[in-house]
């Protein structure tokens, strides 16, 4: 396996030379049975029309309403949270991250706000359904039968019927927002969601070519949350002159010494080279008095 960032390596296997790069079954098996017409599962000649469409959206797509839009959310997580101690606010990442990435993901893709952060009753089940797809994907990956995907357990009945709200939202969200694309005249500001809906209408892509990506979407963010964690722990404990530290309740194979609590800054470089940092029970004590816990 060889994971990269760098351009000249990935767009050859994301381009012309795609039907030399084979996607492990797993992978499809388990994404299929959620999303069959999702880029990530069909076959190349499909694969092809798929990506040019999202390619054409993702690039047309204007960034440039990200910082105020993340700034926004922080801003409603932050009056969510606040208490009497207006010096004093409590975040906790498991719950936090997932809201403030599922609320920036959709509102920067879709022009649509879930307001999770706030507690939204719309956005509450359609999280959890997400996060419930994803951890199930990630448990099907690691035992990759189909087979027992369909017998009668708890598990696989919370997954399809996590699914199912996904689903329906999907569905819903994207023909409220072609009723709304077929009433204007012109768009300033079109998104990934608009550039898919226009493939559909001429007949680029199909229904469930464009419900099923569009689900993945829905449940690709979970992803980006640990990514989030691992930026704010790099960004932070890199910078040991005036950066703040990281204490901990707990020492997890980290290599801390023991009785010693804080974490050097010099460990994270041996963690950058990792995908995702996962961390527990950790207290962040920031300069500002801000306080989190239980990451």
């Amino acid at each position: 396996m060889i994971i990269t960032k760098n351009p000249t390596v990935f767009r050859p296997a994301l381009g012309a030379l795609r039907h030399n790069i084979d996607v492990a079954p797993s992978i499809c098996g388990v994404a299929r049975y959620f999303m069959p017409r999702s880029f990530v599962v069909v076959d190349h000649g499909d694969w092809t029309h798929i990506r040019q469409s999202l390619r054409r959206g993702t690039v047309m797509q204007s960034l440039d309403t990200l910082p105020h839009i993340v700034a926004s959310t922080i801003n409603k997580l932050g009056a969510q949270l606040a208490t009497s101690n207006n010096f004093v606010i409590t975040v906790v990442p498991k719950e936090a991250l997932p809201k403030l990435t599922f609320d920036v993901f959709h509102r920067v893709l879709y022009q649509w706000d879930p307001d999770s952060v706030s507690n939204s009753p719309e956005a509450t089940p359609l999280l959890g359904a997400a996060l419930d797809v994803s951890e199930v994907m990630a448990e099907r990956l690691l035992v990759p039968f189909s087979f027992l995907w369909s017998l009668p357990l708890a598990r696989n009945r919370t997954a399809d019927a996590a699914c199912g709200i996904l689903r329906r939202k999907v569905e819903n969200l994207v023909g409220a927002r072609r009723a709304y694309l077929r009433s204007l005249d012109n768009l300033s500001r079109p998104t990934l969601l608009d550039f898919m809906t226009a493939a559909h209408d001429n007949v680029e892509l199909t229904e469930d070519e464009v419900l099923d990506n569009i689900m993945g979407f829905f449940i690709a963010w979970a992803d980006l949350k640990v990514v989030c964690a691992y930026v704010i722990a790099s960004y932070d404990l890199s910078r040991p002159a005036d950066g703040p530290s990281i204490k901990y309740d707990s020492t997890p194979s980290l290599g801390l010494e023991e009785g010693n609590g804080t974490m050097h800054w010099r460990r994270l470089e041996s963690l950058k080279a990792a995908p995702h940092v996962i961390v527990h029970n950790f207290v962040y004590k920031h300069k500002a008095k801000y306080t989190s816990q239980n990451s």
